[in-house]
């Protein structure tokens, strides 16, 4: 809602601004017009003077010995000692019983006014650093004492502000001081007081922009803060008639803001397109640095050639901004690059009025509009800027509205972890009291079996106690302290290694037949636990003769056998809780488990598990 509130009134502006200079035109042609139909007007204008170009010696005015007419508005050029000089003369036919005014809507850059002869006022010193009254109206009061019955004469003096050595003076009028008065004002507010709040308005902003910058840090804010008021401060020329500097010092900064303020429209509009800074940017930037120190150390007489050719290399610059503006638009349709194109197409209007006054095709009367353009255009880009600010707003508010559901979701994960954490410490927790207990039985069961082995009287029970102690070394191996960290310990392998190290232990034969499995491949534990009590039941039941142990990967599953060879295979030698434990652990990992009578004799346990089961 915001945006298309703020779309629309930058369109209403931009139509006032267009309808403004316009609609101030064609008020002041009709008023001019007027003057000349009626001659009984209170009102005088006055379209053609005696021009001289006087040396100034202190004698004022001069005699007008080498004078022409001219056509009013008039250009002309001085020299530093020299001022413009103008005269033409009024009659009346009676004793004036009151005052008369004298205005002059166009002066560059100082004005004097001389009624027979004698100093009547003067628009501001002429000594540096000069008054400068560029393109402001200014008002002079022809006091009754000094007007005369008949022929009185009027001097006007117009002088240059070093570097500048031009002077302009527009169309004159003279007479009553109300109808006259009431013209001035609306000069003086079209003219001056607009500007005044305009710069005032680019001060405010641009600062503000500045502050945001600081602490958003975003590019696209800084350079339009120094757009806004590189702006403000060229337009001090219009504003400030009494410079605290020298006339060059004032030309220079005024200039080089003019001059700089494109540059930071175009990186603004880099920075809102996307675009990044680059051999082009580094460029101009070089180029605006060595003009700005130029500028400052040239001579006066090389002042204005300089400073208009960097004028015309800014040119390109607001030609290449206007390119990237319309093909992003073009591209993208972004109505904020609408914006922009509507505001720079305003300042190019506008920038060609100006140029044809410049050039002598429209009247040096009429004044320069462009100034007029770039508070629209500045709103325009502070129109984008409002934009992306909401939207910025929008996605936080959106980002505050689901901030409780991520909060929530963050809540459970960190409830998960608590849980894992629990849960980890809880089979650490085992593993230790797991550790301690086999330590426990390496230590007092192991030392008396030892004990039972030496002190043992026949061989029977001399083999009944080994059988006792392979057993618990089988138990003590799965312990988790023999496990060293990040070595696997349950590979086909270690499995092959440790089988056969048993039979070796005992002097029975072993065979181990792998087929289509990897040697580091590693089941699970439970399946290197059926296989230790399968070769312990092998070695305890069989007849020391053969022991074989098969291991295969067919069908999805993991086939394994262990066989030996001896008495004849029962039921009743198989009852044993060794068997349920096995088929307990067979069955966990989703398989099953066999017992039958060998080829050979002796027993034969098979079983399978799923290949899934076992990654």
């Amino acid at each position: 809602m915001l945006k298309k509130v703020a779309f629309r009134l930058f369109h209403a502006v931009l139509w006032l601004g267009l309808l403004l200079p316009v609609s101030n035109i064609a008020s002041h042609t009709a008023w001019a017009s007027s003057l000349n139909k009626d001659s009984s007007s209170a009102v005088h204008q006055v379209t053609t003077v005696e021009h001289s170009i006087a040396q100034d010696l202190g004698l004022f005015p001069p005699a007008f010995k080498l004078s022409q007419k001219v056509d009013l508005p008039h250009n002309a050029f001085v020299t530093p000692s020299t001022s413009a000089w103008y005269t033409f003369s009024f009659s009346l036919q009676d004793k004036p019983q009151k005052s008369l005014s004298l205005f002059l809507p166009l002066i560059n850059m100082n004005a004097a006014v001389y009624l027979n002869h004698q100093l009547v006022g003067a628009s501001g010193s002429f000594d540096e650093p000069m008054s400068r009254f560029w393109h402001t109206p200014v008002l002079f009061y022809l006091p009754v004492a000094n007007l005369q019955q008949g022929e009185n004469i009027v001097h006007i003096r117009l002088k240059a502000s070093l570097p500048n050595d031009l002077t302009q003076l527009g169309k004159v009028y003279w007479g009553d001081i109300e109808p006259i008065y009431d013209k001035y004002a609306s000069e003086y507010f079209a003219s001056y007081t607009i500007h005044v709040m305009a710069l005032s308005a680019a001060f405010f902003l641009g600062f503000i922009v500045l502050y945001l910058w600081s602490i958003r840090r975003l590019p696209e804010y800084f350079y339009f803060s120094f757009a806004s008021l590189t702006w403000a401060i060229s337009s001090l020329n219009v504003v400030i008639h009494n410079p605290p500097c020298s006339s060059h010092t004032w030309e220079w900064l005024i200039h080089t803001n003019l001059s700089l303020m494109p540059v930071f429209i175009m990186l603004f509009v880099r920075r809102v397109i996307g675009k990044s800074n680059n051999h082009i940017e580094r460029g101009i930037w070089a180029i605006s640095f060595m003009l700005t120190i130029a500028l400052f150390i040239v001579p006066d007489a090389y002042f204005f050639p300089l400073a208009n050719t960097w004028h015309f290399l800014t040119l390109f610059v607001a030609i290449y901004t206007v390119y990237l503006v319309i093909s992003h638009y073009l591209k993208h349709q972004e109505r904020t690059m609408l914006t922009l194109s509507m505001g720079f197409f305003l300042v190019a209007a506008l920038g060609i009025h100006d140029y044809l006054i410049i050039a002598g095709f429209l009247d040096a009367e009429n004044r320069f509009l462009m100034d007029y353009s770039m508070p629209l255009l500045l709103i325009a880009i502070a129109v984008v800027l409002i934009q992306r600010f909401v939207a910025a707003s929008t996605g936080l508010e959106h980002a505050n509205a689901t901030l409780e559901q991520r909060v929530q979701a963050a809540e459970l994960k960190i409830k998960d972890s608590y849980q894992m954490i629990a849960e980890l410490e809880a089979v650490k927790a085992v593993d230790k009291e797991r550790t301690r207990i086999f330590g426990d039985l390496h230590d007092d069961l192991g030392a008396k079996l030892l004990s039972l082995v030496y002190k043992s009287e026949t061989d029977e029970q001399k083999k009944l106690a080994r059988q006792a102690m392979d057993g618990l070394r089988e138990i003590v191996k799965q312990s988790p302290t023999d496990t060293e960290a990040g070595k696997p310990t349950n590979s086909m392998t270690s499995w092959l290694t440790e089988c056969q190290a048993r039979c070796a232990e005992q002097h029975i034969p072993f065979e181990w037949h792998q087929l289509r499995i990897a040697p580091d491949f590693e089941p699970p534990q439970d399946i290197a636990n059926v296989l230790r009590e399968a070769i312990s039941n092998a070695i305890k039941h069989g007849d020391d003769k053969r022991i074989c142990v098969r291991a295969q990967m067919r069908f999805g599953l993991l086939i394994m056998s262990v066989g030996n060879t001896g008495e004849p295979f029962s039921e009743a030698s198989v009852q044993g809780s060794g068997r349920k434990i096995m088929q307990h652990r067979v069955k966990n990992l989703g398989g099953n488990i066999r017992w039958r009578r060998g080829k050979r004799g002796g027993c034969h346990v098979i079983w399978a598990t799923p290949e899934e089961k076992l990654l």
